[in-house]
């Protein structure tokens, strides 16, 4: 896939995004730790808990989480203190 970066855009992460998050880290940890980490953790994964704890980084004054959108869909982000 060629991604022109001319459509890549960095954002401040917004609560509304914070469900697309959560199905986004499910997708990456599948891919990333499958294999390394037990079946049963990934298995398990609970969107509604994991949107909650992205939508409490947002809320957190000293935390920064940026969306990555490619057009207008999130495909990536980062956070950092």
């Amino acid at each position: 896939m060629d991604i022109d970066i001319k459509n890549i855009t960095i954002l401040s992460a917004k609560i509304e995004d914070c469900k697309k998050l959560s199905y986004l880290k499910r997708e990456i940890w599948e891919t990333t730790y499958r294999g390394l980490y037990p079946d049963e953790k990934l298995d398990n994964y609970d969107y509604e808990e994991n949107t909650k704890k992205f939508e409490n980084i947002i809320k957190n004054p000293d935390f920064h989480l940026y969306v990555v959108k490619y057009k207008s869909e999130i495909i990536g982000y980062i956070g950092f203190r």
